[in-house]
This record gives structure tokens, C-alpha cells and sequence, in this order.
């Protein structure tokens, strides 16, 4: 299961924040239990999130809500900063 989000038009507040990159694809995955979702750039500098396809549907819509956070505060375009602060700037 895959679902395209295009940032302008379905996230406000996120627009601002993720100028440089038009869309967020998120799928289902086969993930390690430990691993609830995980996001990856790409080429085309678009966010792919990975969710946990074992997860219920509020541990999923919770995993995706904190991947959005991180793309929202752009903690992909950081690079000093460690995960550490990182995860604890979204919980």
C-alpha cells in the first residue's frame, strides 16, 4: 500500500519548513519489529517514508505523524546535529 502526499496541498504548515522537496510517498514495509517507519530522500529530493506494515493503525498513523515531524523541522538537511537531539525534538 503506497499513498502520495503533495506537500503544498495536504499539509499545510509543513510548506514552509520542506521548500526544497514536492512530495511524500509513504508505503508499507516489512520492517525489523524495532523499526516502527523510517524516511529516506531520494534524487529527486522527495521524502519516502517506510512504515512498519506490522503495526496497528494507530501505531502507524503515530510513526507517520513523527516522520512528518522530522521532515518538517528539516532534520534532513542537518547534519550536526545527532540523532539524539533529533528524536527528541519530535517526541
Amino acid at each position: 500500500m503506497s499513498c502520495l502526499i503533495s506537500i503544498s496541498e495536504n499539509l499545510s504548515g509543513y510548506t514552509q519548513s520542506a521548500n526544497s522537496m514536492d512530495e511524500i510517498l509513504i508505503r508499507d514495509f516489512e520492517l525489523p519489529d524495532d523499526v516502527k517507519a523510517i524516511t529516506i530522500t531520494d534524487e529527486n529530493c522527495d521524502y519516502n517514508v517506510y512504515v512498519n506494515s506490522s503495526l496497528r493503525w494507530n501505531e502507524r498513523n503515530a510513526a507517520i505523524n513523527h516522520e512528518l515531524a522530522h521532515i518538517k523541522k528539516q532534520h534532513f538537511a542537518c547534519d550536526e546535529i545527532t540523532l539524539n537531539q533529533l528524536e527528541n525534538e519530535v517526541r
